[in-house]
C-alpha cells in the first residue's frame, strides 16, 4: 500500500514467501531475515526514503517467531540503514493473523534459539543517525546468554528517537541489558509496555537508558509512561538495577503512571537508579506505584561533575503523587543531598521496612502532603491495585481532576461474591451493608450479586 509515496511491507511467517515483493498482505515476505536484508542492508529497497512501515503478522500465535534471524548464527544483526533514510521514524508494527491491527495482539519474537551478541545492532553508520524506529505491539522473550542485549547502538546518534508502544519484554536472561541505545542527547521512550521476569548478569540495568555502566557519562535519558515492571532481577547473581539513567545532557529519566512490583532478590536491589552527570539533571517520577520490591524503590546519586556553585548537588528533581508500599526502602540518597529546587510532595508511604518518609524529605523546602497510611490495595502482590472509594489514594489527593495518588493503575473496586471466595456476604437487599474481616461491603445489585466495598 502507498500513501503519498510511502511504502508498507509485510512479513507473514506461515503464508508469506521471500520471493514476493512484500508490499501487501497478499504478497508478504516470510522471514524477518529477508525483511532486514531488503530494507536495511543489501536489498534494492534498503534505505529507500519512502519506506514507512513493516507489518509483522502474527500467524504463529503464542508460539512466536523463532527464526531464521538476520546474520549467521553467533553474530549480531548489523544494520546499515534504519529501514529508511528519510530521517523519520520507521515503524515496525505487529498485526493479528487476519492482517488487522489489534491493540491486544503482539507479534512475538521468541529468541530462545538466537545465539548472536545483539539481536539488533547499529554501530558506526551515519545512515542511522537521528533515525529512530517506532516499535508497536512487538514482544521479545526468552533471550539468553551469549546474547548481550536485544538492541545495541554506539554512543553517537544511531537510532536516536526510538520509541516502544504496547511492547512486551519477558523471560529474558541477558548478559548486559535489554535495550542499550547510546545517543548522547536522546530520550528513548516507552508507552504502555510490560517488562516481566527478566534478569541481566553484566554491569548494567535492565534499562540503563544507554549502553554503558550505571555511573558513566555516555547515556541518554529515558521516558516510561503507563508501563508495568514486575518480577524482574529475582536471581541473586543478576545485576541489581531495574532502570537507570546518567543524563549526560540533563535529560534524566521520567517515570509517569508506571507500576513496579515484586522486583528484586534482596535489600541491595534498586528499582530506579538515578545517577547524574551534572547538576542540571531532569528527573521526574510521578503517579507511580512501588510495591513489594525487595530493595530500594528510588536511589538518588549526587552529580558526578561538580562546580563551585552546586558542588555535587542535583537540582530540579521532582518526585510526586507516588505510592511506596512494602518495599525495603522507599527513597535513598547517596549522602547529604542538597536537593536544590527539588520537590517531594503528595506521596503516600506505608510499611516500608527500613523507613517510610526519609528524614531529608520531611524537613526540606518543596516537600508537602507526604502521608503514611494504608492505601488498601485489593492485592498488590498479584498486580491488583484497585482500592475502595475511601482509600487515602482518593481522599488525600491534592489534584482536582480526579486522579488518585498513584495514578493510572489505581482503580476504584466493586466487589462481587466470587471476589471474596469463601467469605459469605449474606443475602440482604440492595443497599444493605455487611462487615467481613473488618471491611464494610454494601450490596449494589441483586442480579448479578455485586457488593461494593465502602
Amino acid at each position: 500500500m502507498t500513501v503519498g509515496g510511502e511504502i508498507s511491507y509485510y512479513v507473514r511467517p506461515v503464508n508469506g514467501d521471500d520471493s514476493n515483493n512484500g508490499t501487501s498482505f497478499a504478497s508478504a515476505w516470510k522471514t524477518w531475515k529477508h525483511a532486514v536484508d531488503e530494507l536495511c542492508n543489501t536489498g534494492v529497497s534498503a534505505g529507500d526514503p519512502n519506506n514507512a512501515i513493516l507489518f509483522m503478522v502474527n500467524e504463529t500465535g503464542d508460539l512466536g517467531y523463532t527464526g531464521p534471524w538476520h546474520g549467521p548464527t553467533g553474530t549480531q544483526s548489523t544494520l546499515n540503514y534504519a529501514f529508511t533514510s528519510s530521517g523519520g521514524r520507521f515503524q515496525v508494527c505487529g498485526l493479528s493473523a487476519d492482517g488487522n491491527y489489534d491493540v491486544g495482539t503482539n507479534f512475538i519474537f521468541d529468541l530462545s534459539g538466537f545465539t548472536g551478541t545483539h539481536w539488533l545492532y547499529a554501530f558506526g553508520s551515519a545512515n542511522m543517525n537521528n533515525n529512530g524506529i517506532q516499535w508497536r505491539n512487538i514482544t521479545w522473550r526468552n533471550a539468553a546468554s551469549p546474547t548481550d542485549s536485544i538492541m545495541f547502538t554506539s554512543y553517537d546518534g544511531e537510532l536516536a528517537g526510538t520509541e516502544f508502544y504496547h511492547c512486551i519484554f519477558e523471560d529474558n536472561e541477558l548478559d548486559s541489558r535489554i535495550i542499550g541505545l547510546g545517543s548522547y542527547g536522546d530520550t528513548t521512550q516507552y508507552y504502555d509496555c510490560i517488562i516481566r521476569r527478566n534478569n541481566t548478569y553484566g554491569y548494567q540495568s535492565l534499562f540503563p537508558a544507554g549502553n554503558y555502566g550505571p555511573a558513566t557519562n555516555r547515556q541518554p535519558g529515558a521516558l516510561f509512561t503507563r508501563c508495568i515492571f514486575h518480577d524482574n532481577q529475582t536471581d541473586p547473581s543478576s545485576f541489581q538495577h531495574i532502570t537507570g539513567t546518567n543524563s549526560l545532557n540533563g535529560q534524566g529519566v521520567a517515570h509517569e503512571d508506571c507500576v513496579f512490583y515484586n522486583n528484586g532478590y534482596d535489600t541491595s536491589n534498586i528499582v530506579c537508579f538515578l545517577h547524574a552527570h551534572t547538576e542540571q539533571t531532569y528527573d521526574r517520577i510521578s503517579n507511580c506505584i512501588f510495591f513489594n520490591n525487595t530493595g530500594t524503590a528510588l536511589f538518588l546519586e549526587n552529580a558526578e561533575s561538580s562546580d563551585a556553585s552546586y558542588v555535587t548537588s542535583v537540582y530540579g528533581r521532582k518526585i510526586f503523587n507516588n505510592v511506596f508500599v512494602n518495599n525495603n526502602k522507599a527513597i535513598e540518597f547517596e549522602d547529604e543531598p542538597g536537593l536544590r529546587f527539588s520537590g517531594f510532595y503528595n506521596n503516600l508511604f506505608y510499611n516500608n521496612t527500613s523507613e517510610d518518609v526519609p528524614s531529608y524529605i520531611q524537613g526540606m523546602t518543596g516537600a508537602g502532603n507526604n502521608i503514611v497510611e494504608d492505601p488498601q490495595f485489593t492485592n498488590g502482590y498479584s498486580g491488583d491495585f484497585s482500592v475502595p472509594s475511601d482509600s487515602p489514594l482518593y481522599t488525600k489527593t491534592l489534584l482536582n481532576h480526579g486522579m488518585p495518588i498513584g495514578g493510572y493503575f489505581v482503580q476504584k473496586k466493586e466487589f462481587s461474591v466470587t471476589d471474596e471466595g469463601s467469605l459469605s456476604l449474606g443475602t440482604g437487599g440492595v443497599g444493605d451493608t455487611v462487615i467481613v474481616s473488618g471491611r464494610s461491603f454494601q450490596k449494589v445489585d441483586d442480579d448479578p450479586i455485586v457488593w461494593r466495598r465502602v
